[in-house]
């Protein structure tokens, strides 16, 4: 594996944990529709950066992550270890997205029954892409 990739790979599932956290500090709509889709999303970037661990310490058969491409793959481990890290990514992105768009309905919501912020409350931090400090 070149050196490039290993990386390439380092700076998404570095990007997936920034982006994680910076989530899971966040506070989180209550109800339990956000909370299980922001939820589903949190667990499956957590499953792909673990796959992306075992990967790297050898302690995983590349050929047996549910990629559906690795059929196809001429090397394995850099294919593997790729996949489980745009995985991680995207599953990152997807929560900190379902974040913000339950924030934002509640901001909404909030604003037509007259809460008490009146729908000025802020998205929250890490709903907004950013690390938490």
């Amino acid at each position: 594996m070149s050196t490039a990739t290993e990386v390439t790979h380092q700076v998404m599932i570095g990007e997936a944990c920034g982006i994680l956290a910076g989530v899971l500090t966040a506070p989180w709509p209550e109800t339990r529709e956000a909370q299980k889709a922001i939820g589903y999303a949190v667990a499956r970037a957590s499953e792909c950066r673990s796959v992306y661990i075992l990967l790297l310490g050898e302690d995983m058969d590349p050929m047996t992550v549910p990629a559906p491409d690795r059929g196809w793959w001429t090397e394995p481990l850099p294919s593997a270890l790729e996949w489980a890290a745009d995985q991680a990514l995207e599953a990152a992105k997807a929560a900190r997205n379902r974040l913000a768009e339950y924030a934002r309905r509640e901001i909404e919501a909030a604003a037509i029954t007259g809460g008490s912020d009146g729908g000025a409350a802020a998205i929250p931090a890490g709903a907004k892409g950013e690390a938490a400090a």
